[in-house]
């Protein structure tokens, strides 16, 4: 019996790799709420030193004028003239960092849901939800991180940052050394914070080709 050769079959072409997904397309766009953001961010720590200059020349010379026996570097919590600038400035910052925080959380989702277990609408929420708000933001930014390339330690030092930012602020008795101490903590973590965000929005930034 005659062997039958096997009808003709066209080469299978190569597997065509998943186009990078386009912004408009699959991603949100990250770049001007991390901008901006970041600007209202670094504009109250710029009014905080300038407030606590302003404290330091004037407020405590009054006061030791007051009290001789006041040591001097005890700092004695007063009102400030930049109180509500800084307070306006430091909440516009943070509605905004939110907005970011869900579309990057959008974002890292779309592309390695694996890794990303927190919903972008969590990844904002938690932040009002007691106790939730000592653990989930941090492993909704970790996810986003994982899925964006970006070394994991940013995440750490962000958070740590924050946390201490925090627990500073509760702070009623606050000598100027105390104080002083905070804003250099502050402005670090604003540092740490610029490099996490802009490192994410980078990564999560298709370029055309």
């Amino acid at each position: 019996m005659t062997k039958v050769d096997e009808p003709y079959k066209p080469p299978v072409p190569d597997a065509v790799p998943e186009a990078t997904p386009r912004i408009g397309g699959s991603l949100l766009p990250l770049a001007l709420q991390a901008e901006v953001s970041l600007f209202f961010y670094g504009l109250a720590i710029l009014i905080a030193l300038a407030n606590q200059a302003y404290r330091m020349k004037v407020f405590m010379p009054s006061l030791q004028a007051k009290n001789p026996q006041l040591h001097d570097t005890y700092y004695s919590v007063g009102p400030g003239p930049l109180d509500w600038p800084m307070l306006i400035s430091a909440l516009a910052g943070a509605v905004l960092f939110l907005n970011w925080k869900y579309r990057a959380a959008f974002n890292a989702r779309f592309l390695k849901p694996e890794l990303m277990t927190v919903s972008p609408v969590m990844a904002v929420a938690s932040y009002f939800i007691p106790l939730v708000n000592l653990v989930t933001p941090c492993r909704a930014m970790a996810g986003i991180a994982r899925a964006s390339g970006i070394w994991i330690g940013w995440v750490a030092l962000w958070w740590i940052g924050h946390l201490g930012n925090f627990l500073m602020a509760l702070a009623i008795v606050r000598p100027l050394g105390f104080e002083l101490f905070a804003l250099l903590w502050a402005l670090v973590t604003f540092l740490v914070s610029w490099q996490l965000m802009m490192s994410i929005t980078r990564a999560q930034t298709p370029t055309e080709a």
